[in-house]
């Protein structure tokens, strides 16, 4: 997994290049293509930096030596007198590799590095649908607007006030702006598709004069606390709040459909405007001064609960009434209320929610051989049975726990963890998930290994899939097993077919 001043004054620093560079500003405001822009002749240096990090991203896609002052030019780009530079024959296979690029990222993660300030190259990517530009100081989005498939873009920590060009993105779904001195916000109610925005506290003040934004299902905030979300542009669809420090919680009680309260802290005392919020699922409180929790009695569909107070003890009956409750911690001041263990012992496991009654699909060691694009599809292109927007996110994210627990009783029977296999942390929200073998004993296993993933992928109640794969081992396969089937691409079929017809991998050493 973020542009100029409509002002008298930007005015006419523009109308001043202009006239003394007239033909290099006419030339690259005509460009037609990344290389015709690219190859004229007196980019500025902010221009040509642009244009250098475009030609890196792709460079070792069709130069061998790509790799070879790699380090080098990081370093380079740390030094204050760094000048941008680019080989000229470079830029027409870039530009053809360009063409297809979909995700961009310029982060400045050093901050003594080089900052990004013009985007005019990014008009010549038509497939660009991921944009991250954070930490940078880029003060112009005009460029922006010529991209017709972002959906992605994370322009946080930039001094751009003006988001307008924005308006033009249609295809924007998620939004990341906190840390930018944006004065008006108004472009948000102008894009269909904004799903997910993530915002800072200094910015409250100018994101409260919107009216509505009819599609918005998820709001992040940074660390900076705020009063209360009294005032808020209306938000009818609004499942997730992430991150808030406030002071009251006023204001929730206008968003129906909430879902999930992510890492909600402040000096609040009350819980009172969740009392009507009957669609929450999961709420997970670091830090807060409530002194009852009779408001949440009514809210039968609650399944996680994570609550800490300043108060010294809290009375837990009132949780007594959530049936549907699998996980509850409460700390009042660090410690543990009277009855609370007595109180989880009573939950109903995790299993009533994702384990199917009986088992849904037969395991098979059943080999389909398909082509590379076809494997990826689940890998680089869209998620495998996500759900859509729709879908519950904290709901999902336990029930991922949950397939995790059950991975891990299944390996950990016969391996080690880190010395024979992991289960890496990244996640995608998809129902996929990701299990490297390192050891010559879990690759020899391999057979056995897959029927036993199928056994517990047959047992969720939805379908969920696993890229299983080797690092640091012979031989080197990845695989997708499916509940019923292995996928492999051409690639790594004779190696998998080799390891399925394996008698050592089928029985248990």
């Amino acid at each position: 997994m973020r542009w100029i001043h409509s002002n008298v004054a930007m005015t006419l620093c523009l109308l001043c290049i202009a006239i003394i560079h007239k033909p290099s500003f006419a030339q690259n405001m005509t460009a037609t293509s990344f290389s015709e822009y690219a190859l004229s002749t007196d980019l500025t240096p902010d221009e040509t930096y642009t244009v250098e990090l475009l030609i890196d991203r792709v460079r070792s896609n069709f130069d061998e030596t790509y790799w070879d002052d790699w380090g080098e030019r990081g370093d380079a780009r740390r030094n204050p007198s760094y000048k941008p530079r680019f080989s000229r024959k470079h830029v027409g296979p870039a530009a053809k590799e360009l063409h297809s690029l979909s995700w961009v990222s310029f982060q400045r993660l050093p901050d003594d590095e080089r900052p990004v300030r013009d985007l005019t190259a990014l008009k010549f990517l038509p497939n660009l649908s991921g944009l991250v530009l954070i930490n940078n100081q880029v003060t112009d989005l005009s460029p922006i607007a010529s991209c017709s498939e972002l959906r992605r873009f994370h322009l946080n920590k930039n001094p751009v006030r003006d988001i307008s060009p924005l308006a033009e993105c249609k295809t924007i779904e998620e939004l990341h702006l906190g840390d930018c001195p944006i004065s008006n916000f108004s472009p948000l109610e102008e894009l269909p598709c904004l799903r997910e925005l993530s915002i800072s506290a200094d910015q409250i003040e100018a994101f409260t004069q919107l009216n509505r934004l009819p599609h918005l299902r998820k709001i992040e905030f940074g660390l900076e606390t705020f009063e209360s979300f009294d005032g808020f542009p209306e938000m009818p669809e609004l499942r997730v709040i992430r991150g808030a420090d406030v002071n009251k919680l006023d204001g929730l009680e206008r968003f129906p459909k909430l879902q999930n309260l992510v890492n909600l802290s402040g000096r609040f005392d009350s819980l009172a405007p969740l009392r009507d919020l009957h669609g929450l699922t999961h709420t997970n409180i670091i830090s807060s001064r409530i002194k009852s929790l009779q408001p949440l009695a009514g809210l039968p569909a609650f399944r996680d609960l994570h609550i800490s107070t300043d108060a010294r003890r809290l009375d837990l009956s009132p949780l007594e009434t959530l049936t549907s409750l699998h996980e509850l911690n409460v700390r009042c001041n660090g410690e543990e209320p009277n009855g609370l263990v007595k109180l989880k012992a009573s939950l109903s496991p995790w299993d009533e929610e994702f384990r199917a009654a009986k088992p849904r699909y037969a395991p098979s060691l059943d080999l389909h051989v398909v082509d590379l694009e076809t494997f990826d599809i689940y890998d680089t292109k869209q998620p495998f049975n996500s759900g859509g927007p729709n879908t519950n996110e904290g709901l999902l994210s336990s029930e991922l726990d949950w397939l995790d627990k059950q991975l891990e009783i299944l390996l950990a029977s016969d391996f080690n963890a880190d010395d024979d296999y992991t289960i890496p942390f990244n996640w995608n929200g998809a129902r996929s998930r990701t299990v490297v073998l390192y050891s010559d004993k879990s690759v020899a296993a391999f057979p056995r290994l897959v029927l036993g993933i199928q056994d517990v992928l047959s047992n969720a109640k939805q379908d969920w899939i696993i890229y299983l794969q080797t690092d640091d081992v012979q031989p080197e396969f990845v695989v997708w097993v499916y509940p019923d089937k292995i996928v492999v691409a051409h690639e790594h079929a004779e190696t998998v077919r080799s390891l399925v017809d394996s008698q050592e991998g089928r029985t248990k050493r």
